[in-house]
């Protein structure tokens, strides 16, 4: 699975997004790929978000593939998600 990380426009951030994309990058392994923005056929978009507004920046990612993260819980729980899929 490719998984892209992506981040808000940061214009009202309540979380620390690097630290919480730092955290799901470390734990990305197994049948799990990270790749860099510049890719295209990502599986999941995972999109880290400092606050609960709906932006403007976030509507050009739509689908299911699609992943909002607001905060560390939110990370532990996709982290967990993955890996339970993966087995």
């Amino acid at each position: 699975m490719r998984i892209a990380v992506r981040f808000c426009s940061g214009c009202r951030p309540r979380a620390d997004r690097n630290a919480v994309a730092a955290f799901i990058k470390s734990r990305i392994d197994g049948p799990h790929e990270l790749v860099g923005p510049s890719c295209i056929n990502e599986d999941i978009v995972v999109i880290v978000k400092g606050c609960d507004a709906a932006c403007d920046d976030d509507k050009v990612f739509t689908g299911s593939g699609v992943r909002y993260i607001y905060g560390m819980e939110d990370a532990r729980v996709f982290i967990r998600e993955i890996s339970e899929e993966s087995k």
